[in-house]
């Protein structure tokens, strides 16, 4: 650590653990972000990653044992980190997605540790606390009822539709309980969300420790202008079952033949969203737009009148749908995980009752038809997302840094 002209500023060498180093979704994002704001308020950053292909990133320390790392696997990656910690000299370390709760207990006795719960995954062992059966989210604390679960309500489907096998699912349920157990010794866990947080504390955690801290949002200098032409409605997000995005198509059906549809993304469900498309006579109405960059989702936004989030698992928090507010577009979603923390209903978007196409449709139809309504919607997500700011998301991140070195501390004045 170093003081700044006397003052009581220190600048703090802080290390992120991740098994990715590109931007691949939310949590990498959230990563990246927070990382250039935490340089820019003088602290140095170095991210551990486990990506070959990022192995020369002048900011980072590629390590191949750490995407090895698991429950049962770890003493490359222990060995490797713990080096890698000490000739950096670290003040603080953040482990974010990374498979290794043996690897994180080590570190934590060694080193001031925050862990980020990005996603149920190491909360659920089905990943993401949904039943496809029921269709419905799972608001059970997991343990081993999960192992008689997970066939019956067919928790035990992979994002692609594979099958998690019962001795999977065990091991799954074993590393819960390892991460629970390397999660009650650090100084403070991250969430993103009220609903992340209450998910923890059911499985036993200590609330007094959890930090909310939302992700960062990157403000547009100008919102999209409205779409003027054909009413047209958008989602972003991965094509999986999980997503919704059937949901939406067969809402579709409920509206309009003038109301086109845009979905960006990719995913296992490609295939059978483009099919069901087929079968539903919308393909003339639905755009598959693939992947598209994040800087030219501007375009996306603007030709669309209303932005639709219909995911059915609980979203830790849903960056999709704040980005979307962030460009003023009303967010149309279901009522699941962290979603109603920043959509407030009938204020910024509309909330519909999960897993109800009907019901979907008709909260878009209610905004389609008044384009005036969703315009002041928009203008007001907006304006209520602009407290995610990057600036916040750092404060409250060196706030859980300052509590776990505290805690780290008094640990060995007992």
């Amino acid at each position: 650590m170093r003081r700044f002209n006397g003052a009581s500023l220190f600048a703090m060498r802080i290390v992120q653990i991740n098994e990715k180093y590109a931007v691949v979704g939310g949590s990498e994002k959230t990563m990246r972000r927070c990382v250039d704001g935490l340089r820019e308020a003088g602290h140095d950053v170095l991210i551990i990653h486990g990506e070959a292909e990022a192995a020369g990133e002048a900011d980072a320390a590629f390590l191949p044992s750490v995407n090895r790392a698991s429950l049962f696997r770890g003493a490359g990656a222990r060995r490797d980190i713990l080096r890698v910690l000490g000739e950096f000299g670290a003040d603080v370390v953040h482990v974010r997605n990374f498979d290794g709760p043996s690897v994180v207990r080590t570190v934590s006795r060694k080193y001031p540790t925050v862990r980020t719960v990005h996603t149920p995954w190491t909360y659920c062992p089905g990943a993401v606390k949904y039943w496809p059966r029921r269709r419905q989210v799972c608001e059970q604390p997991f343990g081993v009822k999960c192992l008689i679960r997970h066939r019956r309500f067919g928790c035990d489907v992979r994002n692609d539709g594979s099958v998690i096998g019962r001795a999977e699912m065990a091991r799954r349920l074993a590393a819960c309980y390892a991460f629970r157990g390397a999660d009650a010794q650090l100084g403070a866990v991250v969430v993103t969300s009220r609903w992340m947080k209450e998910m923890l504390v059911s499985a036993g955690q200590d609330g007094g420790k959890i930090h909310i801290i939302p992700p960062p949002v990157d403000m547009p200098p100008e919102p999209a202008e409205m779409n003027s032409g054909p009413p047209r409605v958008a989602a972003v997000g991965r094509m999986t079952y999980i997503k919704g995005l059937d949901d939406l198509l067969r809402a579709m059906t409920y509206l309009p033949a003038t109301v086109a549809l845009t979905l960006v993304g990719y995913g296992p469900q490609l295939t059978s969203l483009k099919s069901l498309a087929e079968r539903l006579h919308l393909s003339a109405r639905v755009r598959f737009a693939g992947w598209v960059n994040y800087e030219d989702l501007a375009e996306i936004y603007r030709e669309a009148s209303v932005v639709a989030f219909p995911s059915l698992w609980p979203e830790a928090f849903g960056n999709v749908g704040v980005e979307a507010l962030s460009y003023g577009r009303p967010v149309v979603a279901y009522r699941v995980g962290g979603i109603p923390e920043w959509l407030e209903d009938g204020k910024v978007g509309l909330l519909a009752e999960p897993a109800d196409p009907h019901d979907l449709a008709s909260k878009l139809r209610t905004l389609l038809d008044d384009p005036g309504r969703a315009r002041a919607m928009g203008a007001a997500g907006r304006d209520a997302v602009r407290k995610y700011s990057l600036a916040r998301h750092v404060e409250k991140t060196l706030a859980a840094y300052g509590e776990v070195r505290a805690r780290f501390e008094a640990r060995f004045r007992k």
